[in-house]
């Protein structure tokens, strides 16, 4: 377990620190992430709680700032409501957003990157997973979601998947929720007898490892079907995942501290090391997938709160 706030914060402390930038880090915040037990890996990727009860948080804090991404989310709503801005419109908190009612909520593969908006107070779990891992485990096709967020209860799941989700909000608190969690995926990977083998990694499986293992489980020789084989398991193609694998490398170089927030950046040599063609690839694929340009995205990532999300998942690479 990797927690980006290693003790908890006192009531007093949780307004946040005076005469810091109206976007700037909030001190009072709590995130908290989870690596997966090994018999989860291949297919939940990371656990994450926030928490911003009794803190005052300016508009631009309240943000958060999320990429596109292949993997699919289950969100369990503690205190508080998910709102989404309707369309890319950053630092606007006036902007027009679309709220989404019920304590647990599904979310699909995104296709763009994307900003949600808690003004209010937000307690919440949230656990992404591998889209081949919700058609797997929950019977729910991966293309049918994409860019779509809906409450669980209207997802079609089955009913024991329901109850599952039921226990969980009912936690009430990560301590709680996370045994319930890894419980119930674990027996229902046993019911399929399909538990992958335990792994000796101690973070989540990249998404070059998994998309391997995605083509270790086919039997086809042909590249063609290999490509449909895994468009229909994951709701993405393999270009597409070439795209994924190269930010979330650059994401690991900037957290295991080849990128400083206050040294100048040298954009070829990250691109070549994360395995881009060449800096103006780069450049254009950050921006598709994170909406910013790599030098704002890198600035926004060590200094704002909004990039909170950024800042776990990166984490969770150390």
């Amino acid at each position: 377990m990797l927690e980006t706030v290693p003790q908890p914060i006192a009531a007093e402390e949780r307004k946040g620190t005076a005469g810091s930038p109206p976007w700037g880090r909030h001190s009072g915040t709590i995130t908290r992430s989870f690596v997966p037990p090994p018999a989860l890996r291949r297919h939940l990727i990371f656990v994450i709680e926030r928490d911003t009860r009794g803190c005052e948080l300016h508009p631009l804090q309240a943000f958060t700032y999320g990429s596109a991404s292949p993997n699919m989310t289950l969100i369990w709503m503690w205190h508080g409501q998910m709102e989404r801005l309707q369309h890319w419109c950053p630092d606007n908190h006036q902007a027009p957003r679309d709220i989404f009612q019920g304590p647990i909520l599904i979310s699909g593969s995104t296709t763009q990157p994307w900003i949600q908006y808690a003004g209010a107070s937000r307690h919440a779990l949230i656990a992404a997973f591998r889209p081949s891992a919700m058609r797997e485990l929950f019977g729910i096709e991966p293309s049918d979601w994409m860019d779509r967020i809906e409450p669980l209860q209207d997802s079609g799941i089955d009913v024991s998947w329901i109850e599952w989700a039921q226990q969980i909000l009912a936690a009430r608190n990560s301590d709680k929720a996370l045994p319930l969690l890894y419980e119930g995926l674990i027996q229902r990977l046993n019911t399929l007898n399909n538990q992958p083998h335990a792994t000796a990694e101690t973070a989540p499986m990249r998404t070059s490892h998994w998309l391997r293992w995605l083509q270790q489980q086919t039997s086809t020789s042909s590249l063609r079907s290999l490509q449909r084989l895994i468009k229909q398991a994951t709701g993405t193609t393999v270009r597409q995942l070439g795209r994924f694998i190269r930010l979330e490398e650059l994401g690991v170089m900037i957290t295991k501290g080849h990128v400083h927030p206050d040294n100048a950046l040298n954009q070829a040599d990250l691109a070549a090391g994360a395995g881009f063609s060449d800096q103006a690839h780069m450049a254009r694929e950050v921006k598709q997938t994170a909406g910013f340009s790599p030098g704002e995205a890198f600035c926004r990532f060590f200094r704002y709160e909004s990039f909170w999300l950024y800042r776990a998942v990166m984490g969770l690479h150390r």
